[in-house]
C-alpha cells in the first residue's frame, strides 16, 4: 500500500476526501479523480451513484476507493443529483462518528497535499463546527441569492419560512468540511426543511442555499483559507505561478481545491493555447518563406524569359 493510500491519523482521527458521481457524469470527473489520485494526502473516495465501475478504473486510480450508492437511500434528492447535502453518507458505513468528511464537488482539481499546520486545523475541528467558504462576497446575502433561484414566492414568503435570510451570507457548498457526526445532523436537518426551499424556488442552487442557512443557523462556520479552496464566482486575484507546474497559487502557495475556474484562467488550457499558437506561428513562418521562395524563383524565371524575348528580338 502507497503512503498515499495510508491513513492520515490527527489525535486519532481519520480524515475523507469524498465526492459523488453518476455515470454520465463520470468522464467529467475523470480530471478531478486523476488529481486526488496523484495529490491528495487523504483517503479519497468516490461515491458511484446507481452504478459501478469496472475494475479497468480502479486499477488505473490505486489511491482512490469506489463506493457505490443507490439511489433510492438518498432522501431529499435534488433535480442535479447532487450529493452534498449528506445523501452520500449510508455509503460510508465503515468510517467512524469523529472522521472528518472533506465532500467536494467533482469539478474540482487537487492541486496539491495538505500541509501539516492544515492537517493539524483539521484535527481540531469541533462538532459545532462546519468548514466552508463565501460563494461571492461576505456580504451576499440569502434574500439576494434568493431572487435568481426561480423564485416561486416573495420576499415576505421566504422570511417567513427562513426568518434570518436577510442576515445569513451565501456560502459556496462545493467544499464542506465536518465530522461525519456533524454532517449526518446537517443531512437530518436538511431532510426536514427540503420541502419548504422546494416549494419557494425552482433552481438547483436550492441546495447551497439550504445548507448556507443551516450551516450559519445550527452550527458555527469555520471560514476555509482561499489556499484551500477557491472558485470561479470568488473575485480573488489568483494567478498561474509556473514555478508550481502551472498551477493556480494565491501568492507563492498553491490552491488545493481548485474549483471550475474558467477556461481563460485555467492553467492547463493556457499551456494548451500557448502550444497552439506556437505552432500556428511557426506554420506562418513557413508559409511566408515558401512564399518568398516562390516569388524568387518566379522572379528568376521571368527575367530569363526576357533576357530570351530580348535575345530573340535582337537577333
Amino acid at each position: 500500500m502507497s503512503s498515499q493510500q495510508n491513513l492520515i491519523h490527527n489525535t486519532n482521527n481519520r480524515i475523507h476526501l469524498v465526492s459523488g458521481i453518476n455515470k454520465l457524469y463520470l468522464e467529467k470527473a475523470i480530471p478531478f479523480i486523476e488529481s486526488a489520485n496523484a495529490n491528495s494526502n487523504v483517503n479519497n473516495i468516490i461515491i458511484t451513484l446507481d452504478f459501478i465501475v469496472t475494475e479497468t478504473v480502479k486499477k488505473k486510480f490505486p489511491n482512490v476507493s469506489f463506493n457505490y450508492l443507490n439511489s433510492t437511500e438518498v432522501e431529499a434528492p435534488n433535480q442535479n443529483a447532487c450529493l452534498q447535502h449528506g445523501g452520500f453518507l449510508t455509503a460510508l458505513k465503515d468510517i467512524t462518528e469523529k472522521d472528518i468528511i472533506i465532500f467536494t464537488d467533482a469539478d474540482i482539481l487537487v492541486q496539491r497535499a495538505f500541509s501539516s499546520p492544515e492537517l493539524k486545523m483539521l484535527s481540531r475541528l469541533t462538532e459545532a463546527e462546519i468548514g466552508v467558504g463565501y460563494n461571492e462576497a461576505p456580504n451576499q446575502t440569502l434574500m439576494q441569492e434568493f431572487q435568481s433561484l426561480d423564485p416561486i414566492v416573495n420576499s415576505d414568503e421566504i422570511l417567513e419560512l427562513f426568518p434570518k435570510a436577510a442576515k445569513f451570507a451565501v456560502y459556496n457548498t462545493g467544499v464542506i468540511i465536518a465530522r461525519k457526526v456533524s454532517y449526518q445532523r446537517l443531512y437530518t436537518l436538511y431532510i426536514k426543511n427540503w420541502e419548504k426551499i422546494s416549494s419557494a424556488c425552482k433552481h438547483y442552487a436550492k441546495q447551497q442555499w439550504l445548507l448556507s442557512y443551516l450551516i450559519q443557523n445550527h452550527f458555527n462556520p469555520l471560514l476555509l483559507a482561499d489556499e484551500i479552496h477557491t472558485h470561479d464566482h470568488h473575485p480573488i486575484d489568483l494567478r498561474v505561478d509556473r514555478g508550481y507546474g502551472h498551477k493556480f497559487c494565491i501568492e507563492n502557495t498553491p490552491v488545493i481545491f481548485s474549483h471550475h475556474i474558467p477556461a481563460y484562467r485555467n492553467p492547463a488550457i493556457i499551456e494548451k493555447e500557448e502550444k497552439r499558437l506556437l505552432k500556428k506561428m511557426q506554420r506562418l513562418k513557413r508559409q511566408i518563406l515558401l512564399w518568398k521562395l516562390t516569388v524568387s524563383i518566379s522572379t528568376s524565371v521571368s527575367v530569363a524569359l526576357i533576357g530570351v524575348l530580348l535575345y530573340l528580338l535582337v537577333k
